[in-house]
Protein backbone atom coordinates (compact mmCIF):
# COMPACT_ATOMS: atom_id res chain seq x y z
CA UNK A 1 0.00 0.00 0.00
CA UNK A 2 1.34 3.44 -1.17
CA UNK A 3 1.56 6.55 1.39
CA UNK A 4 -0.77 9.30 0.06
CA UNK A 5 0.36 12.71 0.07
CA UNK A 6 -1.49 13.69 3.41
CA UNK A 7 0.61 10.73 5.14
CA UNK A 8 3.50 12.09 4.13
CA UNK A 9 2.88 15.55 5.13
CA UNK A 10 2.10 14.00 8.81
CA UNK A 11 5.65 12.65 8.69
CA UNK A 12 7.20 15.55 7.21
CA UNK A 13 5.54 18.35 9.74
CA UNK A 14 6.73 15.30 13.01
CA UNK A 15 10.29 15.45 11.65
CA UNK A 16 12.70 17.74 14.14
CA UNK A 17 15.00 19.66 12.01
CA UNK A 18 15.28 21.22 8.76
CA UNK A 19 17.78 18.68 7.48
CA UNK A 20 15.55 16.19 8.09
CA UNK A 21 12.69 17.79 6.62
CA UNK A 22 14.72 18.76 3.56
CA UNK A 23 15.58 14.94 3.32
CA UNK A 24 11.98 13.11 3.05
CA UNK A 25 10.63 16.32 1.12
CA UNK A 26 13.80 15.16 -1.75
CA UNK A 27 12.73 11.87 -1.23
CA UNK A 28 8.85 12.12 -1.40
CA UNK A 29 9.94 14.17 -4.85
CA UNK A 30 12.32 10.98 -6.30
CA UNK A 31 9.64 8.83 -5.50
CA UNK A 32 6.97 10.50 -7.37
CA UNK A 33 5.00 11.61 -4.28
CA UNK A 34 4.38 15.08 -5.16
CA UNK A 35 3.92 17.42 -2.30
CA UNK A 36 1.10 19.52 -2.22
CA UNK A 37 1.03 23.04 -1.35
CA UNK A 38 0.57 22.46 2.10
CA UNK A 39 3.60 20.57 2.33
CA UNK A 40 5.38 22.68 0.67
CA UNK A 41 4.26 25.87 3.04
CA UNK A 42 5.45 23.47 6.09
CA UNK A 43 8.97 23.33 4.42
CA UNK A 44 8.70 26.57 3.62
CA UNK A 45 8.13 27.85 7.05
CA UNK A 46 10.74 25.25 8.53
CA UNK A 47 13.20 27.02 6.58
CA UNK A 48 12.26 30.55 7.69
CA UNK A 49 12.30 29.95 11.24
CA UNK A 50 16.09 28.50 10.73
CA UNK A 51 16.96 31.83 8.93
CA UNK A 52 17.28 29.76 5.58
CA UNK A 53 15.05 32.48 4.11
CA UNK A 54 16.84 32.18 0.51
CA UNK A 55 16.25 28.49 0.25
CA UNK A 56 12.81 28.98 1.02
CA UNK A 57 12.45 31.18 -1.84
CA UNK A 58 14.67 28.50 -4.08
CA UNK A 59 11.87 25.90 -2.74
CA UNK A 60 9.23 28.34 -4.16
CA UNK A 61 10.47 28.98 -7.18
CA UNK A 62 10.70 25.28 -7.63
CA UNK A 63 7.01 24.60 -6.62
CA UNK A 64 5.78 27.38 -8.75
CA UNK A 65 6.53 24.69 -11.69
CA UNK A 66 3.47 21.95 -10.14
CA UNK A 67 1.47 25.12 -8.60
CA UNK A 68 0.89 28.47 -8.00
CA UNK A 69 1.81 29.78 -4.54
CA UNK A 70 -0.09 30.85 -2.09
CA UNK A 71 -1.32 33.90 -0.30
CA UNK A 72 0.07 31.58 3.07
CA UNK A 73 3.59 30.98 1.00
CA UNK A 74 4.27 34.56 0.08
CA UNK A 75 3.41 35.48 4.18
CA UNK A 76 5.98 33.07 5.22
CA UNK A 77 8.37 34.22 3.22
CA UNK A 78 7.45 37.92 4.35
CA UNK A 79 7.77 37.16 7.88
CA UNK A 80 11.01 35.48 7.22
CA UNK A 81 12.58 38.35 5.60
CA UNK A 82 11.33 40.69 7.91
CA UNK A 83 12.41 38.94 10.88
CA UNK A 84 15.73 38.95 9.47
CA UNK A 85 15.76 42.18 8.92
CA UNK A 86 16.27 41.90 5.34
CA UNK A 87 13.06 44.32 4.35
CA UNK A 88 14.26 45.02 0.78
CA UNK A 89 14.09 41.23 -0.09
CA UNK A 90 10.53 41.08 1.79
CA UNK A 91 9.37 43.99 0.09
CA UNK A 92 10.27 42.14 -3.42
CA UNK A 93 8.51 39.21 -2.15
CA UNK A 94 5.19 41.59 -1.37
CA UNK A 95 5.90 42.94 -5.03
CA UNK A 96 5.74 39.60 -6.58
CA UNK A 97 2.65 38.48 -4.51
CA UNK A 98 0.92 41.61 -5.41
CA UNK A 99 1.90 41.22 -9.76
CA UNK A 100 0.49 37.75 -8.86
CA UNK A 101 -2.87 39.33 -8.32
CA UNK A 102 -2.74 37.91 -4.87
CA UNK A 103 -3.85 40.53 -1.88
CA UNK A 104 -2.14 41.40 1.48
CA UNK A 105 -4.02 40.67 4.37
CA UNK A 106 -3.60 41.46 8.03
CA UNK A 107 -0.91 38.82 8.34
CA UNK A 108 0.94 40.00 5.36
CA UNK A 109 0.79 44.29 6.87
CA UNK A 110 1.54 42.97 10.44
CA UNK A 111 4.79 41.17 9.19
CA UNK A 112 6.09 44.51 7.08
CA UNK A 113 5.08 46.64 9.82
CA UNK A 114 7.27 45.16 12.22
CA UNK A 115 10.17 43.90 10.16
CA UNK A 116 10.20 48.49 9.24
CA UNK A 117 9.62 48.83 13.09
CA UNK A 118 12.55 46.92 14.27
CA UNK A 119 14.75 48.20 11.45
CA UNK A 120 13.87 51.79 12.68
CA UNK A 121 12.22 52.37 9.67
CA UNK A 122 9.20 54.18 11.22
CA UNK A 123 7.96 56.22 8.19
CA UNK A 124 7.81 53.07 5.78
CA UNK A 125 6.33 51.08 8.92
CA UNK A 126 3.46 54.01 8.75
CA UNK A 127 3.53 54.05 5.13
CA UNK A 128 2.44 50.01 5.02
CA UNK A 129 -0.99 50.76 7.01
CA UNK A 130 -1.87 53.50 4.87
CA UNK A 131 -2.94 50.90 2.13
CA UNK A 132 -1.39 49.10 -0.69
CA UNK A 133 -4.80 48.12 -3.23
CA UNK A 134 -4.95 45.35 -0.82
CA UNK A 135 -7.20 44.45 2.16
CA UNK A 136 -7.01 46.79 4.09
CA UNK A 137 -6.09 45.95 7.85
CA UNK A 138 -8.56 45.84 10.54
CA UNK A 139 -9.02 48.05 13.43
CA UNK A 140 -7.67 45.67 16.19
CA UNK A 141 -4.14 45.34 13.83
CA UNK A 142 -3.58 49.42 14.13
CA UNK A 143 -4.24 49.87 17.84
CA UNK A 144 -1.17 48.35 18.94
CA UNK A 145 0.87 49.80 16.06
CA UNK A 146 0.16 53.22 16.39
CA UNK A 147 0.47 52.76 20.17
CA UNK A 148 4.28 51.57 19.22
CA UNK A 149 4.55 54.63 16.64
CA UNK A 150 3.91 57.47 19.12
CA UNK A 151 6.72 55.63 21.85
CA UNK A 152 8.94 55.47 19.05
CA UNK A 153 8.90 59.56 18.90
CA UNK A 154 6.12 59.62 16.18
CA UNK A 155 3.23 60.98 17.85
CA UNK A 156 2.15 63.22 15.33
CA UNK A 157 1.96 60.58 12.52
CA UNK A 158 0.44 58.20 14.32
CA UNK A 159 -2.23 60.69 15.31
CA UNK A 160 -2.35 61.75 11.60
CA UNK A 161 -2.92 57.98 10.95
CA UNK A 162 -5.64 57.65 13.75
CA UNK A 163 -7.70 60.63 11.77
CA UNK A 164 -7.00 58.70 8.52
CA UNK A 165 -8.64 55.56 9.42
CA UNK A 166 -11.44 57.17 11.62
CA UNK A 167 -12.37 58.98 8.05
CA UNK A 168 -12.08 55.76 6.04
CA UNK A 169 -14.22 54.33 9.16
CA UNK A 170 -11.94 51.10 9.74
CA UNK A 171 -11.84 52.47 13.09
CA UNK A 172 -14.78 53.55 15.17
CA UNK A 173 -15.65 54.76 18.43
CA UNK A 174 -15.89 51.27 19.67
CA UNK A 175 -13.01 50.20 19.06
CA UNK A 176 -11.40 53.83 20.39
CA UNK A 177 -13.55 53.53 23.81
CA UNK A 178 -11.93 49.49 23.97
CA UNK A 179 -8.24 50.84 23.70
CA UNK A 180 -8.75 53.08 27.25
Amino acid sequence: MEPNVITLFFILSALVGVDLRREFYNQMVEENHLPDIVTHNTLLGALCKEGMVNEAVQLLQLCGTSFAPSLISYNILIDGFAKTGDMKKAMSIYDEMMGNGIKADDITHRSLFWGFFRANLLEEAVDILKGDGGKKPDGMTYSPVMDSIAEAGMKEAADELRGELIERNVLTEKILLNEQ
